[in-house]
């Protein structure tokens, strides 16, 4: 795709739902959907209005390039496949600020990279997760769910992990969102964020955070705010000490069950 990248064992990843690629080896992006005018049913039109209307109320960002020398993670993780890594973009890159971390980049609804978001590996470093740019607030993630139902966690390897094992409606609100807000004008700013999966037609949220009290307290104030814009919303207690980041096959199974 890169004229001037001659390579003839080139590293490129395409995500077949939004069009992104990008090429490990040159840096050279783009999106195919975009650049090839894809709308030619009814069913991509309406796909494109609806991103123009998630234009409208969502504040834009750059896309930001994958750092030199990003190589894609293929390895299993926390017992997450490297399937799940690979479908996600997920990467590792020597030199900091990305030394020992498996490195997620996290897009928005129409396949920008907003930010990275970055696990310490060997849990050795003084923080676990880091964010670049640090400047950028991360949206919820992923930005496209497709059906009528959602599930809310905390953090990004809890997102990962349902993911993984079988709940693909699964979305990472990076930490506890409105549920610790106090702020009316944030409150309402953040409900923008919730309307652009109200607009891809999700009727149903369910609030899965962490096994403890700060966890439960936000869960229970998220499911009040949420109410006014979902038919449904309805909140899951874990049990003390048991994040969605650290759930079994079998669990995620019984939970599956339980919303489906």
């Amino acid at each position: 795709m890169n004229p001037n990248h001659d390579d003839s064992n080139p590293s490129m990843r395409i995500n077949q739902h939004t069009g992104l690629y990008h090429c490990f080896s040159c840096g050279y992006s783009g999106n195919l959907l975009i650049e090839n005018e894809v709308i030619n049913n009814m069913s991509s039109i309406l796909i494109q209005k609806l991103k123009s209307k998630i234009r409208d109320i969502t504040v834009q960002s750059n896309t930001l390039d994958f750092p030199a020398g990003a190589t894609p993670y293929y390895y299993e993780y926390r017992n997450i496949s490297a399937d799940t890594f690979f479908n996600f973009n997920v990467f590792t890159v020597s030199g900091e600020p990305f030394e020992d971390r498996i490195v997620v980049p996290i897009t928005n609804i129409l396949g920008e990279v907003q930010c990275f978001i970055a696990r310490d590996m060997y849990n050795t470093k003084k923080s676990k997760y880091i964010f670049q740019p640090k400047h950028v607030k991360p949206t919820m993630f992923p930005a496209v769910v497709k059906g009528n139902k959602m599930l809310l966690v905390e953090g990004i390897f809890d997102m990962l992990n349902l993911w993984d094992k079988g709940i693909k409606y699964t979305v990472t609100t990076h930490g506890l969102s409105i549920g610790t807000i106090k702020n009316k004008y944030k409150i309402e700013e953040k409900l923008k964020e919730f309307s652009t999966y109200k607009l891809q037609g999700i009727e149903k949220v369910y609030i899965l955070f962490d096994g403890d009290d700060p966890g439960r307290k936000a869960a229970v104030n998220m499911e009040k705010h949420l109410a006014t814009m979902f038919n449904k919303v309805e909140r899951i207690d874990l049990p003390d000490g048991l994040d969605p980041g650290d759930m079994t096959v079998q669990q995620v199974n019984k939970l599956k069950e339980l919303i489906e």
